[in-house]
């Protein structure tokens, strides 16, 4: 692994474990054991440009379960079933799982970090667009599906948020639970 890479996945876990104000830069560097001139010739414009790399990496993973959920089932429920299980299950087994979404650490963060929240805004865009596109591919119109994908987005983003906080997955079961009401086709 390079040493960008390691200084980018040890502040993506930081920050989903302590948020934006809590992680220093002194800190990254310690936990990912790489020299301080790393850190600034990778990331010149300081901690708001990590905090974006993180925030694109952490983006990058979620896309690639969705992706491969939606390789699981060409079934929109089901995909998104199988993807919500793999969240439920990564936020009980594995604890770099555990931690604030992306839009938490976009709102965490000032309001003139205008490039950070940005790069978030669009990295959830990209999610939804996923969903978009697998429920338009599916059979929904498109009107419906971005409907869907952003009600999905909305209620997966609330549920992390609130299992983040309760540290318990109840919140993510109940989403799962209700995942079928949102594909229910209307005749």
């Amino acid at each position: 692994m390079s040493t960008k890479d390691k200084i980018i996945q040890t502040a993506a876990l930081l920050l989903r474990k302590q948020g934006y104000h809590a992680t220093g830069l002194n800190q990254i560097i310690r936990e990912s054991g790489t020299p301080k001139g790393s850190l600034y010739y990778y990331f010149p414009n300081g901690k708001e440009e990590l905090a974006i790399a993180a925030a694109e990496y952490m983006s990058q993973r979620v896309i690639d379960q969705i992706e491969a959920s939606f390789a699981y089932s060409d079934d929109p429920y089901v995909a998104v079933d199988h993807f919500m299980t793999n969240i439920i299950r990564g936020f009980l087994e594995q604890e770099s799982e555990r931690g604030i979404p992306i839009v938490l650490l976009a709102a965490e963060s000032k309001p003139e970090h205008t490039k950070l929240h940005a790069a978030c805004k669009q990295e959830m865009i990209r999610w939804q667009e996923l969903v978009k596109e697998k429920l338009m591919n599916s059979g929904y119109d498109e009107i419906k599906a971005d409907e869907r994908a952003s009600l999905l987005h909305s209620m997966v983003i609330g549920g992390l948020s609130m299992t983040t906080a309760l540290k318990q997955t109840t919140p993510l079961e109940h989403v799962k639970c209700y995942l079928r009401h949102l594909f229910m086709r209307e005749e």
